[in-house]
């Protein structure tokens, strides 16, 4: 195994076994100072020629190198949440907004009579288009409008021009969202009967 772990020193230690002098506040450096050199240095004094303990010495270029690699791939990560979450919050906002201009338009149909709801061309089914709605022009209305068949799961009747006495009205409003390519939209649907 060889001889190195029972090789004593000169002062009858071996290597593993040396003990760190140590007080209540740390280490004692200026004793050991002194047991080492045989005087304590004073400003006017060159450290010249003495090789502090390996305990307390400074970081090497390297390591302050790897450290710092360290804290800057750990920022980056961080800072990668900050656009994320605020797309988040933005893309949340708008929907909010998409169901509030959704609603709304339900609201302004429902407030009709079943006769009167209908698109501004023709009897349902139909569509109506808003390329941009009045309350902000970032989003786009579509309202359509069939009659919708009780006995058949709410199911558009054949012929699509048979009146079973309950409309289906459905609102779809779209955004483009900021930072997203893809169209996002939400819907609402309500259902009207004859009175």
């Amino acid at each position: 195994m060889g001889d190195f772990p029972n090789k004593k020193n000169s002062e009858g230690f071996t290597p593993l076994e040396k003990p760190i002098p140590l007080t209540r506040d740390g280490y004692k450096f200026l004793s050991l100072f002194k047991e080492k050199m045989g005087f304590i240095p004073s400003r006017d004094k060159s450290l010249t020629g003495f090789k502090a303990p390996s305990f307390l010495t400074g970081f090497t270029i390297v390591e302050a190198m790897i450290a710092i690699f360290i804290l800057v791939v750990g920022l980056v990560g961080v800072s990668q949440l900050f656009p994320l979450s605020l797309s988040l919050g933005q893309s949340s906002k708008m929907t909010t907004q998409g169901i509030q201009f959704a609603k709304g338009k339900i609201e302004e149909i429902t407030a009709k009579s079943y006769a009167e709801i209908r698109c501004i061309a023709s009897l349902p089914p139909c569509e109506e288009i808003e390329n941009e709605v009045p309350e902000n022009t970032s989003f786009k209305r579509k309202t359509k409008i069939q009659f919708a068949d009780p006995m058949n799961n709410l199911q558009e009747p054949s012929p699509p021009t048979t009146d079973t006495g309950l409309k289906k009205v459905e609102v779809i409003v779209s955004w483009n969202p900021t930072i997203l390519i893809s169209e996002e939209s939400v819907s609402v649907i309500t259902l009207i009967t004859k009175k």
